[in-house]
């Protein structure tokens, strides 16, 4: 079955890749999200740069999967820049979780 939530019709290289600097990825090309038919919501997900040097790495693009949780990324994403692109958001205290993990919060708090 496929991962409609992750169909998105986004194929933007990561800003390193589009400079042919594919030692330093991090395989992120940036936020993207959509609608997800069934669920009925907007979700929301890391876009992952399509270029061939990410081939090897564990969220590596299948199919017409785009995106992928925030939280996969963070925990398995292998590539050269991943961990230097980790630290950067470490360090600006980006809030960066899924979308259910922010509707939980909510939940909890009410």
């Amino acid at each position: 079955m496929s991962d409609r939530r992750a169909e998105f019709d986004h194929t933007d290289k990561s800003p390193a890749c589009g400079r042919e600097e594919h030692g330093g990825c991090a395989h992120v090309a940036g936020p993207r999200g959509g609608f997800n038919p069934r669920r009925l919501r907007l979700e929301l997900g890391v876009g992952l740069c399509p270029c061939s040097c990410h081939s090897s790495c564990p969220v590596a693009l299948s199919g017409k999967r785009m995106t992928v949780l925030f939280r996969t990324w963070r925990e398995s994403c292998t590539c050269p820049g991943a961990e230097q692109e980790r630290r950067r958001l470490d360090e600006t205290g980006a809030d960066l979780r899924d979308f259910d993990e922010r509707l939980e919060e909510r939940r909890r708090r009410r």
